[in-house]
């Protein structure tokens, strides 16, 4: 096994090892749900909804579609409930329970063995064109300062790793948008990508908040959206906001080198015409 296979298969693992405990906080979140004292109720099902979505894209990317599916779906029903009125919350908490308690036994399944992306044979792994390290545009990727910002840490890491492999310069790496803009100090990053739905500062927010000069960040960086929607709205939306590009979880070693790629000959090419 190769390095970079190695790191990848460490990510997956501790992932898997870190499951039970995060399906537990799932649970907890539901059963607070039910207690009348403290935070309001629409405010836990925000907080749930919020770690359904984080944990759906957690599973995609770690190549279990199946359970990342399955997230999704309760994720998609707590969105109805929320949306939904009153007398509804108590029919749709108990389908919420009991799909949760459904991947709670899925999850026993979940290992390294049947890991799209440890067993798949290709991904992610060696890109044969363009050369590893440099970009359509010919810029090096020794070059790039990369800035990533995904409240799962799972998907830090393993992004980590990729971006490493790549060559890219410096990787650095926060849990949401707040912290990025709190602890950049001196990085300066050259590329930034970012995942959508993170508390307290979501993507949007960041995104928002560089274009206008508000942060450390400079304003001109290069900024690619990494999120698990797929509709036209969605892209449209964040290319209006000010996004370069738009990266869709499950992400590949692949699909990352070519949209910075893509994005980098784009930029250069915005320069060369100035």
């Amino acid at each position: 096994m190769d390095q970079t296979a190695s790191k990848l298969s460490a990510v997956v693992e501790k992932y898997c090892d870190s499951l039970p405990s995060e399906i537990r906080k799932l649970v907890q979140l539901l059963e607070q749900l039910q207690d009348p004292a403290g935070q309001s109720r629409p405010d836990k099902l925000e907080d749930l909804h919020h770690e359904l979505h984080r944990m759906a894209g957690a599973a995609h990317c770690m190549g279990f579609g199946f359970l990342g599916y399955e997230f999704t779906n309760i994720e998609f029903l707590t969105r109805q409930t929320i949306d939904s009125p009153a007398d509804r919350f108590h029919h749709n908490s108990l389908e919420i329970a009991s799909r949760i308690c459904a991947v709670a036994r899925i999850a026993s399944k979940v290992s390294t063995r049947n890991s799209d992306i440890l067993n798949s044979g290709s991904e992610p792994g060696p890109v044969t064109a363009p050369p590893v390290g440099r970009s359509e545009a010919g810029a090096p990727m020794e070059d790039q300062r990369i800035l990533f910002v995904d409240d799962d840490s799972s998907i830090r890491q393993l992004m980590k790793d990729v971006l490493v492999s790549l060559n890219v310069g410096a990787v650095m790496t926060s849990a949401n948008g707040q912290e990025a803009i709190d602890t950049v100090g001196r990085f300066n990053p050259t590329i930034l990508v970012t995942d959508w739905h993170m508390k307290p500062v979501n993507g949007i927010e960041l995104l928002q908040k560089i274009r206008s000069g508000a942060t450390p960040i400079d304003p001109d960086c290069v900024i690619i959206f990494l999120t698990s929607s797929k509709t036209a709205k969605d892209v449209h939306h964040v290319i209006a906001k000010g996004a370069d590009h738009f990266l869709v979880k499950p992400f590949t070693r692949k699909s990352v080198e070519t949209s910075i790629s893509r994005v980098l000959a784009r930029r250069s090419q915005e320069v060369a015409f100035v």
